[in-house]
C-alpha cells in the first residue's frame, strides 16, 4: 500500500513497558550486611561512594563507586559494605511484566548482575528517582518513572543489537536475542528453557524458529559455539584441558573430551600439539 504521509510512522508494538516502582532509598550504613534474602521484586542499585561485596549464585563480585548491580526475585543473594571503605548507594525496587526483558536487553541478568559504569548520568537519574518519590505527588511519580526508563534507555542504547529496526519480523528478533544470550552465557550450565525464559517465549516455539533461521538446533549451535571458544583457548593459552572445559560450559572434562574429539577428530591435547607444531613450521 502506498504511503500517504511520510511524517507518520506506524509501529506494530508486540511488547509492553509494564514496570511499577515500589520503593526507593539510599543506603549508607558503615556495617551494612544483607544475607540470603529472598525478594519478590527487582532492585537496581548504583554505588556512589565506597565499596562492598555482592554474592549471587555462588559468584562473588566486588562492587565499588560507579557500579550498577541487580537483585532479582526469588534468587538468594548476600551483600555487605567494607568497613574500611563503606559504600553508599541509591536503590529502586520495581515489578512488572516487562522487567526481565528490559533488564536482559540492558545487559543485566542473574549471570551478569553487575555493570562497571562510572556514569554520572546514571547517578543523576537514580538521585532523581529518590528526590521525586520523596515529594509523593502524581507529577513526581511520573518524573520518577521517566528517570527509571532513562536508565534503561541509556543502558539499552549501548547494545548495538537493540538498534534493530522494529519492523523486522518478531521471529528474527527472538532468534537474535537467543544468539546474544548464548554468546553472553555459554560458559554457564544453560538450557534451551533458560534461553526461552530469558526472552519470554515458549521453548518449543523458540526451537522451531531458531532451527528455521540458523539451519541447526539451539543445542547444536550452543555446542559448536562452546567448541570454538575451547579451540581458541587451546591454541592461545596454556590452560589445562580441565580448566578449558569448565570455562566453556561443558559439564565435565570427560564430556568435553568426547565431544571435542568427535568434532575435530583429535583429542584436545593432540589438537593443541598439532596446531602449535604447525605454527612453528610456518
Amino acid at each position: 500500500m502506498k504511503e500517504k504521509n511520510k511524517n507518520v510512522y506506524v509501529i506494530n508494538q508486540s511488547f509492553s513497558f509494564d514496570i511499577r516502582i515500589l520503593h526507593c532509598g539510599i543506603e549508607r550504613m558503615k556495617n551494612h550486611n544483607l544475607s540470603y534474602t529472598h525478594l519478590d521484586r527487582f532492585v537496581l542499585s548504583y554505588v556512589t561512594e565506597g565499596e562492598g561485596r555482592y554474592l549471587l549464585k555462588k559468584k562473588l563480585y566486588a562492587i565499588k563507586k560507579g557500579d550498577l548491580f541487580l537483585n532479582l526475585p526469588a534468587v538468594i543473594y548476600s551483600q555487605y559494605s567494607l568497613p574500611e571503605n563503606p559504600y553508599t548507594y541509591y536503590y529502586v525496587a520495581f515489578q512488572g511484566s516487562a522487567c526481565s526483558q528490559l533488564l536482559q536487553q540492558a545487559g543485566l541478568s542473574e549471570f551478569s548482575p553487575v555493570l562497571h559504569l562510572n556514569e554520572p548520568y546514571i547517578e543523576k537519574q537514580m538521585k532523581k528517582i529518590y528526590t521525586e518519590l520523596s515529594k509523593n505527588t502524581f507529577s513526581s511519580l511520573i518524573k520518577a518513572n521517566v528517570a527509571l526508563f532513562n536508565i534503561f534507555s541509556f543502558l539499552i542504547d549501548k547494545n548495538p543489537q537493540n538498534h534493530l529496526k522494529l519492523n523486522k519480523s518478531q521471529t528474527e528478533i527472538y532468534v537474535q536475542m537467543a544468539l546474544k544470550y548464548i554468546e553472553e552465557n555459554y560458559a554457564s550450565d544453560i538450557t534451551v528453557a533458560d534461553i526461552a525464559n530469558s526472552i519470554h517465549i515458549n521453548r518449543s516455539y523458540l526451537s522451531t524458529i531458531f532451527k528455521q533461521a540458523e539451519r541447526q538446533s539451539i543445542k547444536e549451535h550452543l555446542t559448536l559455539y562452546r567448541l570454538e571458544k575451547a579451540r581458541i583457548l587451546l591454541m592461545n593459552t596454556d590452560l589445562t584441558v580441565s580448566k578449558i572445559s569448565m570455562l566453556t560450559g561443558f559439564k565435565n572434562e570427560k564430556t568435553f573430551f568426547r565431544i571435542f574429539k568427535k568434532h575435530f577428530i583429535y583429542s584436545p591435547n593432540s589438537y593443541r600439539k598439532i596446531q602449535h607444531n604447525n605454527i612453528k613450521t610456518h
